[in-house]
C-alpha cells in the first residue's frame, strides 16, 4: 500500500487545487485600490461633463442677452429712422404749408387789392 496516498495527503492536494481555483478566481476580481482608481477617474470625468455643460449653457445663455441686445437696438435704431422720417415730412408739410397759405394769400390778395385800387381810381377819376 505504499502506492496509494494517505488520508492527509488527499486533504493536502484538495486543499491545493482549492487554493488555485479561488487564486483563478480572485485574479479575474478588481482589486480594491483599482476599484477605487476607476471610480475617482468617472467621477472626474462626470465633474468635468457637468463643467462643460455649465460652460456651454453659460454661453448659450451670454448669446441669447447678445442677440436680444441686437435686437433691441435695432428695432430702436428702425423707430428711430422712422421718427426722424415722421418729423423730416411734417417739417417739409409745415413749410409746404407756409408757402401754401403765403402763395394763396397772395394770389387772392394781389387781385382784389388790384380790383380795389381800380374801384378807387374809378370813383377818383369819374366821380
Amino acid at each position: 500500500m505504499p502506492d496509494e496516498p494517505s488520508l492527509f495527503q488527499l486533504l493536502r492536494e484538495d486543499i491545493a487545487a482549492f487554493r488555485r481555483e479561488t487564486n483563478e478566481r480572485l485574479d479575474k476580481l478588481v482589486s480594491q485600490d483599482a476599484f477605487e482608481a476607476e471610480r475617482r477617474r468617472r467621477d472626474e470625468l462626470h465633474a468635468s461633463l457637468i463643467q462643460d455643460i455649465a460652460e456651454e449653457r453659460t454661453a448659450r445663455t451670454a448669446d441669447i442677452e447678445r442677440e436680444r441686445a441686437s435686437r433691441i437696438a435695432a428695432v430702436k435704431e428702425e423707430r428711430d429712422a422712422r421718427d426722424k422720417v415722421v418729423l423730416d415730412l411734417q417739417a417739409k408739410n409745415a413749410a409746404t404749408g407756409l408757402w401754401i397759405r403765403w402763395g394763396i394769400g397772395f394770389v387772392v390778395g394781389l387781385p382784389a387789392a388790384g380790383i380795389a385800387l381800380w374801384a378807387i381810381f374809378q370813383k377818383g377819376i369819374g366821380g
